[in-house]
Formats: structure tokens, C-alpha cells, sequence
């Protein structure tokens, strides 16, 4: 998605953090949500931790992280709340 979004190769938009990107997660997140539907993200931006609230954020509703980042992830959302993550989301998009 952010590949096709960014007009990048996607070995260099796999933490792209880009507004288009994050809208269009957005989008997603209603449309599922409005037809009773979850929304779940694998791959890079999963397992980062700014990534993760960002993701928490913005509604979606399960991670699938790498073994290797799931401790990190976890720390990251460990001590927030659900409206911090949204406040992650608001300031991302300023």
C-alpha cells in the first residue's frame, strides 16, 4: 500500500509514515468497521513502535508483528491509552 501510494519501491516505503498512506488506513478502518469487519496490519509498520500507536490510532483492531519487534511494540503501547494513540495520530497529521 505505501509503495503503490508513495510511487516508492517498496523496500523503501516499508516505515512510510506518509499522510497519504495513513488516510487511505484510515478510510479502510471505517469502511471495515461500518460493515462490522476488523481491520488487522501485518508487516513493517506493525512492528514499529511509533507505527503501532499510529495503527492503534487510527482504529485498527490486531497487529501482527515479527518475533523479533514484539517486545518493543509492546513496550511502546504497554503505558498508553487509546486516546494517546489518537493524539499520535492528530499531531502526525497536524
Amino acid at each position: 500500500l505505501a509503495a503503490t501510494v508513495t510511487g516508492q519501491r517498496r523496500a523503501n516505503s516499508t516505515l512510510s509514515f506518509d499522510r497519504r498512506v495513513l488516510r487511505l488506513i484510515e478510510r479502510v478502518v471505517a469502511a471495515a468497521h461500518a460493515r462490522g469487519l476488523e481491520v488487522s496490519v501485518c508487516g513493517e509498520m506493525a512492528g514499529d513502535p511509533h507505527g503501532a500507536r499510529l495503527l492503534v490510532g487510527l482504529g485498527v483492531d490486531t497487529l501482527s508483528v515479527a518475533t523479533g519487534r514484539l517486545a518493543s511494540v509492546k513496550v511502546s503501547l504497554r503505558d498508553v491509552t487509546i486516546e494517546d494513540c489518537r493524539r499520535v495520530v492528530r499531531e502526525t497529521f497536524g
